[in-house]
């Protein structure tokens, strides 16, 4: 029989977000191309601290749950932390 790995539990992507950077907080989760163009990589860590940073500043900015976050942005380093960071106070992701 094949072993299986087990993620961690959880229920919601901040959750996710959160565990994973504890459970591979050294690993690469992403990477973001630099005005060189050399790709410079961020743990899981290190995205899962910047998200929480960006939580704590949408919550000192009153934001809660249901309360709408918009952003104007291509795929970036940025998009991923803003919508990580509205989901952890249950707020709405809307990109625009």
């Amino acid at each position: 029989m094949a072993s299986q790995r087990l993620l961690p539990p959880f229920t919601t992507l901040t959750e996710l977000i959160e565990a994973s950077g504890e459970r591979y907080a050294t690993r690469d989760a992403l990477g973001v191309k630099g005005a060189d163009g050399e790709f410079k990589f961020l743990s899981y860590a290190e995205v899962a601290e910047k998200v929480g940073h960006f939580r704590a500043a949408l919550a000192g900015m009153e934001i809660k749950k249901g309360d709408k976050v918009a952003i104007i942005s291509r795929n970036s380093l940025e998009w991923v932390i803003t919508a990580y960071g509205g989901y952890g106070l249950g707020a709405v992701n809307v990109p625009m």
